[in-house]
Parts: C-alpha cells; structure tokens; sequence
C-alpha cells in the first residue's frame, strides 16, 4: 500500500482530534472552597472595645491556598458586640499579593454588609469579586478586611471574624486553624500578637471552582493521531533512505 494512502485518513483523524479538543464541552467545573474554624464560630470580644479590639479599621492575615483554584470570593462569619443590631455597614474584604505595607498589590475585593448576622444563628457573609482570580497551591497571599470603624461607634454593632480565648477558658478547642499573625492599621503595616494568639483563627471561608478540562476523549483522539502520523513519517523517511 502506498504511504501517502496511509497518510491521509491518519491525517484526518490528528484533525478530528484538534477539532475534538476545541468543540468538545469540557468537563465540568467543580466547586471548592477551604474554610478555618467553621465548627468554632467567633467569640465574644467583650469588654468593647476592652481585650480584642483590633485597631480602628483593618485586620488581614496571610493564606497559602492547598489546591491551584479559581478563588470568586472570600467569606465570613461574625459574632455580635454591643446590644442592638447596626444592620448598616460594609466590610470590604481584599486578596493581595503582599500586605500593602511593603508592596502588596490587590488583586480583587468585594464589599459586603453584614448587618443581619446575630450569634444565635451564625451564617457565612460575603460578596463575589467582579471577577475570579486564579490562585496557586503553595503561593503566599495577603487578605485583609477594612470597615470595621463604620461599627464601632455608640450604639452600633459591630463584630469580630476569629475564634476568641475567653470563650475556651480551657484553652481554645482541638483543631483551630491559623493563619498567621494579625495585621492591623493603615495598609496592615502592624503586627499583633503571634501565631499563638486568638486573633491568627479567624473564621473564614474560601470559594471558588476548579477549572474545566478537556474530556479524556479528545485528548485521546489527539494523541492516536499525532503517534500513527508520527510513525508513518518516520516509516516513510527510512523507505527514501
């Protein structure tokens, strides 16, 4: 049989496969999220603003996602400080490459009001970014919340984000997750505490997706008739030689 006979239906079919690739739907995404301290909820940071007031605006930690995603949002849960319910305010939360303070630069931020949150009923609050960012496993990243002083005024209520030592008098319970130290002021330019301390476990979540990928099929496809086209040519080099 002639080579070139050979060569144009296994030419087809490295062109069925590129087609495949592109015009198969791709595999489903999945949702994801990593979340620290969800069992615990936050606790109570009581004297206000008294033992665990945070600074005037801000706190932030460092994060290092366990799995390559698409991150659309981060999340909170908050406990109540004060009587009432200040159900007007807006926290923003921020992803950084770095703190601002030496660099860092933003990567996305949502704004939120979490004003309907109550202890007896905790729930996740937050806002998706306008558009996702890809984060990598094993890549540092800074995430801040800033509003906090819209609560903090007489009268409002405001909230707190991480697990509190007061609430655990026998220390605080199996499993708590940190982060890292807590960061305060302007662009998080200040540490407090350790890594030890009750402000490194806030009460946090992470959302996102794990990207679609082509079906196995395609790629099959692709692969038969890249291998088969392949070693025809050879076939036919060493025929001419």
């Amino acid at each position: 049989m002639n080579i070139s006979s050979l060569l144009r239906p296994l030419s087809a079919l490295l062109l069925a496969g590129l087609a495949g690739l592109a015009a198969v739907p791709a595999a489903a995404a999945s949702s994801y999220s990593e979340s620290y301290n969800q069992a615990y909820g936050p606790g109570y940071a009581l004297p206000f603003p008294g033992c665990c007031t945070w600074g005037p605006n801000t706190i932030g930690w460092y994060w290092t996602p366990g799995q390559s995603f698409s991150l659309t949002g981060i999340e909170t849960i908050l406990v109540n400080v004060l009587n009432g319910v200040n159900d007007d305010f807006d926290l923003t939360v921020s992803l950084y490459t770095d703190r601002p303070a030496v660099g860092g630069s933003v990567l996305a931020s949502a704004t939120f009001n979490p004003g309907s949150f109550y202890a007896a009923d905790p729930s996740w609050h937050g806002n998706a970014f306008a558009s996702p960012v890809d984060v990598s496993a094993g890549t540092q990243y800074f995430v801040g919340f800033s509003g906090w002083d819209k609560s903090q005024v007489a009268g409002a209520r405001g909230g707190i984000n991480w697990v509190v030592q007061p609430d655990f008098p026998d220390g605080l319970p199996p499993g708590v997750q940190f982060l890292s130290q807590a960061y305060i002021g302007d662009d998080f330019a200040n540490g407090i505490g350790s890594a030890s301390t009750t402000t490194a476990a806030p009460v946090i979540k992470f959302v996102g997706v794990i990207g679609a990928v082509p079906e196995p099929a395609s790629w099959l496809l692709f692969g038969a008739g890249a291998v088969s086209l392949g070693a025809l040519k050879r076939r036919r080099r060493l025929l001419r030689e």
